[in-house]
C-alpha cells in the first residue's frame, strides 16, 4: 500500500512573528497554548498518595511466546507512549 505524504503545515502568523519551519511552528503554537492556562501550584499542591500499595510483586516470570503475545496485540497506528517509543518500531523487531 502506498503511504501518502502528508502536507506541510502552512505560515502560521501572530502579532510579531511569521513562522514558516516545522520549529517556528511548533514553538509559536506551543507559546500560544502555554498562555492559554495558569497553574498556581503554591495555591493548589498535588495530592499525596495516601493508600500506599500493601503488597508488591517480587517477582516476575515471563516466556519469550508470552513477549510475542503482547507484541502481537500492539496497534501499530496508536501514538507512542510515555517511553516515547512508537509502537511500529516495537512491531518492526519482532519480525527480527
Amino acid at each position: 500500500m502506498k503511504q501518502q505524504k502528508s502536507a506541510p503545515i502552512p505560515t502560521l502568523i501572530d502579532e510579531t512573528t511569521n513562522a514558516e519551519s516545522d520549529k517556528e511552528n511548533a514553538d509559536l503554537l506551543n507559546t500560544y497554548f502555554s498562555k492559554q492556562s495558569t497553574i498556581y501550584t503554591q495555591q493548589h499542591p498535588l495530592p499525596t498518595d495516601e493508600k500506599a500499595p500493601s503488597s508488591f510483586l517480587s517477582e516476575l516470570y515471563l516466556t519469550s511466546q508470552d513477549v510475542r503475545d503482547a507484541i502481537s496485540c500492539i496497534d501499530p497506528s496508536n501514538a507512542s507512549g510515555p517511553d516515547s517509543i512508537i509502537p511500529k518500531l516495537i512491531k518492526k523487531a519482532k519480525k527480527n
